[in-house]
């Protein structure tokens, strides 16, 4: 399984724009293919819980990937939590990274099956 942590640089070419600089965690099976999933970090923030996620679904065949929607901040404490997800959770910021995040999941080599969409 490859794993990786990655700060995302805006040389990358496959990168939307507004992700440049971003923490990401990958992980992708040892196959190298599979489904995108997006996974989502609790108000504690990208912690090892989650990347822990994302190599459990790597191992299972799925090419996850977890964006920090904290920019690198995480916490323990309840009040520091719920400071952060104020802060974050309904930001266009945040909306503008989820979107990016999609975006660059979709475009992953190796990434297979269909993308779910909204329909209007």
């Amino acid at each position: 399984m490859e794993k990786v942590c990655v700060k995302l640089e805006s040389d990358i070419t496959s990168l939307p724009q507004n992700l440049a600089g971003h923490l990401l965690y990958l992980a992708v099976p040892e196959h190298g293919s599979g489904p995108g999933v997006l996974v989502l970090h609790a108000w504690w923030g990208l912690n090892d819980v989650f990347k822990q996620v994302c190599d459990r679904l790597a191992r299972e065949g799925f090419i996850a990937l977890a964006p920090d929607l904290y920019h690198g901040k995480t916490t323990t404490s309840t009040d520091e939590a719920y400071q952060l997800a104020s802060e974050h959770i309904m930001s266009e910021e945040t909306s503008q990274d989820l979107t990016a995040s999609i975006a660059y999941l979709l475009n992953q080599p190796g990434r297979r099956g269909k993308a779910l969409t909204r329909r209007r």
